[in-house]
């Protein structure tokens, strides 16, 4: 079993990424909005001010996607899957899709 995450920079390829995720059979998708660490400290520290000016153009807010999936090799689906959709995550500022390896999962069936 899988935990799967991807980490979304552009927030208008949502409504594609989730269209990857239902077509590999991950509907029990979560989506939870975050903000990257570096614009919270340009945006909210005021001794990290200097760091807006090389922000990544206002482009704070990112969505990430977390499902769990039974099979290994589940990173390379979606960005195969997702490159149909013009979303390439060998861009870095597309985002990343991480995978890791769930010990255990308890659902409602157990």
């Amino acid at each position: 079993m899988q935990l799967v995450i991807v980490v979304l920079y552009r927030e208008e390829q949502l409504d594609d990424i989730l269209s990857v995720f239902a077509e590999l059979g991950l509907e029990n998708t979560i989506v939870i909005e975050g903000t990257r660490m570096q614009e919270v400290l340009a945006f909210d520290v005021p001794i990290f001010a200097g760091l807006a000016a090389g922000s990544l153009g206002g482009k704070r807010y990112v969505k990430i996607l977390m499902s769990t999936c039974p099979e290994e090799g589940i990173s390379r689906q979606i960005a195969k899957v997702a490159k149909d959709f013009d979303i390439d995550f060998s861009n870095r500022d597309v985002g990343e899709i991480l995978t890791l390896p769930l010990k255990e999962l308890v659902t409602a069936e157990d």
